[in-house]
Formats: C-alpha cells, sequence, structure tokens
C-alpha cells in the first residue's frame, strides 16, 4: 500500500511535467524519456525491496518529487515570461495552484522529516483540487480561445470563397463575352470570304461577260440564279434550326429537285435522319459539294437519273459519315474547261469540292467513265470528326 501511494506521487509528478511540456510547447525527449524511466520504476523497485528499504528511502523520494514540481514551475515560468502568454489567465492560475500545492508539499515533507513537531502530513491533499480546477480552467479556455479562432477562420474562407468566386464567375463571364465576340467575328470572317469567293466571283465574272459582250441575256441570267442560289446557301447555313446534315440537305433537295426535273433528270434522295451536328461552315462546305455535284450533272452529263445518298452512324462501318453522288450520264476521262459564259462551277467545280473536303477533314473520290456514269463519294473518318 505504502509503495501505491509513492507511486502514485510520482506518476502525478509525472504527469504534470508531460502536461507542463506540451502546454508551453516546449520539446525535451531526454528529459521525457528519463522523467518515465525514474518515476514509473522506482515504486516497482521499492516494492521488490522491501517495507523497511522503502522507509529509509521515503524522504529521498519526495525530495525527488518536490524537486520535479520546482522544475515544473519553473519551465511554467519561463513560458510566462513571453508577452503572448503573459496575457492567458490559463498559466496564472495553474502557477498559483503548483506554488500552493508545492507550499502545503513542503509542510508535509518538513513535518514527515520531524522539522516540524506540530501538524499532519497530509496537507499536500488539499492542494489537488485546486490544481485540478487549474488545469481543467486552462484546458476549458484553450478550447474555447480555439474554437473561436476557428469560428473566426470559417468566416474569413467563407468569404475569401465568396470573393473567389464572384471572381471566377466575373472571369467566366469575361471569357463567355471574349468567346461570343470572337465566334461572331470567325463567322463574320467566313460569310465575307463565302460571299467574296462565291457570289462575289461570279458576279464580277458576269459584269466582266455581258461588258464585253461575252454573255446573252439568257447565260447572264442563269449566272445570277447561282449567285442567287449562292445567296440562299449562306443564309441557310445561319438558320438556328438547321444544325444537322439532314435539315440542310432537305432544304437542298427542296430548291434543287426542281430545277433538275425541269431538265428530265429524275433524283432520288437517300438522307440518314442519324444526326450530325456540325457548324454553320461546315455545313455550308456539305451543302456546296453537293450543290456543285448537282450543277455539273445539270451542265455536262446529260444524265437521266442521279441518286443522293447521305448515310451516318451505323450505316457506315469505319467512318462517321459518307456522302455519294451517282448520275447515268456520259461521264468523262478529264474534268471539263468551262465554256464562255457557263458558271465557274463548270471549270473550278471538282476543285473547290476537294477543297471543301479537305476543310472537313473527309476525303474525296470521283469516279467516272463513259459512259456509265459518275460516282462522286465524300467519306468523312471517324478521327478527322
Amino acid at each position: 500500500w505504502e509503495a501505491f501511494i509513492l507511486g502514485s506521487l510520482g506518476v502525478i509528478g509525472l504527469l504534470l511535467l508531460l502536461f507542463m511540456l506540451r502546454l508551453t510547447q516546449r520539446t525535451m525527449p531526454r528529459t521525457e524519456r528519463a522523467a518515465k524511466w525514474i518515476f514509473l520504476s522506482i515504486p516497482v523497485l521499492f516494492l521488490l525491496l522491501g517495507e523497511q528499504v522503502m522507509s529509509q528511502l521515503r524522504l529521498a523520494w519526495y525530495g525527488l518529487c518536490v524537486a520535479m514540481l520546482v522544475s515544473i514551475i519553473v519551465i511554467l515560468v519561463q513560458h510566462l515570461r513571453q508577452p503572448v502568454a503573459r496575457r492567458e489567465p490559463g498559466p496564472w492560475a495553474i502557477l498559483a495552484a503548483l506554488l500552493l500545492t508545492l507550499g502545503l508539499g513542503l509542510h508535509d515533507y518538513a513535518v514527515s522529516s520531524n522539522l516540524l513537531s506540530y501538524g499532519s502530513a497530509a496537507m499536500m491533499a488539499f492542494g489537488a483540487p485546486v490544481l485540478l480546477a487549474s488545469l481543467v480552467f486552462t484546458l476549458a479556455s484553450q478550447y474555447f480561445l480555439a474554437l473561436e479562432a476557428t469560428e473566426k477562420l470559417n468566416a474569413t474562407l467563407e468569404q475569401k470563397v465568396r470573393e473567389r468566386t464572384d471572381d471566377l464567375q466575373q472571369t467566366y463571364d469575361r471569357m463567355a463575352e471574349l468567346q461570343r465576340v470572337a465566334a461572331v467575328a470567325t463567322e463574320r470572317e467566313r460569310l465575307m470570304r463565302d460571299i467574296h469567293d462565291g457570289v462575289g466571283s461570279q458576279l464580277i465574272s458576269a459584269k466582266v461577260g455581258i461588258a464585253q459582250g461575252d454573255l446573252s441575256h439568257g447565260d447572264a441570267a442563269r449566272l445570277i440564279d447561282q449567285c442567287i442560289d449562292d445567296l440562299r446557301l449562306v443564309i441557310d447555313s445561319l438558320d438556328p434550326e438547321q444544325r444537322h446534315v439532314a435539315d440542310a440537305l432537305a432544304t437542298l433537295r427542296y430548291r434543287m429537285q426542281p430545277k433538275l426535273a425541269a431538265v428530265g433528270i429524275e433524283s432520288s434522295w437517300h438522307i440518314s435522319q442519324h444526326p450530325v451536328p456540325l457548324g454553320p461552315g461546315a455545313l455550308l462546305d456539305v451543302v456546296r459539294i453537293v450543290q456543285e455535284a448537282l450543277t455539273n450533272i445539270l451542265k455536262h452529263s446529260g444524265a437521266s437519273h442521279v441518286d443522293v445518298r447521305f448515310e451516318a452512324g451505323p450505316e457506315v462501318t469505319d467512318g462517321l459519315w459518307q456522302l455519294s453522288i451517282r448520275d447515268n450520264g456520259c461521264g468523262f476521262a478529264e474534268p471539263p474547261e468551262p465554256a464562255s459564259g457557263q458558271s465557274m462551277l463548270a471549270g473550278r467545280g471538282l476543285t473547290n469540292m476537294r477543297r471543301r473536303a479537305a476543310k472537313l477533314g473527309a476525303s474525296l473520290v470521283l469516279q467516272t467513265a463513259a459512259p456509265t456514269g459518275t460516282v462522286l463519294v465524300v467519306r468523312c473518318p471517324v478521327l478527322a470528326a
């Protein structure tokens, strides 16, 4: 029992030392290891040595415990010398409780060593509740200060997050506006290029031909009709409801089928309904490939039937989509040169179609042999798409 009492006194001193080192944020690993070995092994040694030896070493053990308590007070006083620690009430409360406990402990030591002939040697026990209350007060103060600091930090963090969110939203809005402006500029440039290269060049050719007398009224009217068709294609490419190839080809069929029928050419159209969304520029390139091919058929093939097929999705085994235009006309060995008064498409049609197919990332293959007709195939692979 006496070994248990002496041991518990040492364990309490050890725990107070560890607590104070953590509270003051000091690192003393060697001191901690030595204190653990001493204050945990000596009570066991007391028990093994027996009651007589224990009685002889009791005062020395008390002295060692008092020395540890003094060292704890020294560590705390050094901590309180810091300006930040001085403003904290918890360490001051612990210091007061430690000094009271030390005074009571010295009183018990004096009584036990017969330096005082009166009083009880158990006065130190009355300092334990005061010391415990000071420790709880300090821990509670640290906890609520940390809680308040955390709440302030969370409020600051939320404010910064809101500010960053507003900044990101503003940046996103600016980027969206810049993208919209860039898209408008790109679309405007495309329209200018299409009108300049298509309608513009044809009108200039018509003007020069009429001025020089190379064009008859009929040829001029046909050329102007082609200019009108080109303008309609450009306008159709801007229609927000036409974002799929099937829609654009349906509109082209509505305009081209009567012209084909007027010269005795029967046409069949097989258009896949699988959605293939394309931008206005790409959509216009696809439609103009078909228009230029049909224009050449009208003027040069002498065909009685033309078949237009657009296949997409599951209908194409190794590609995204495929466009084929087949006629039963006379065919040709080489692309014919444009005659006087004929459309510029007649001479540059194949070149224009190849250029537009390259822009789409597609391949264009032309198979022709008189008198079996002509087959034009435009195929867009999946990787190119």
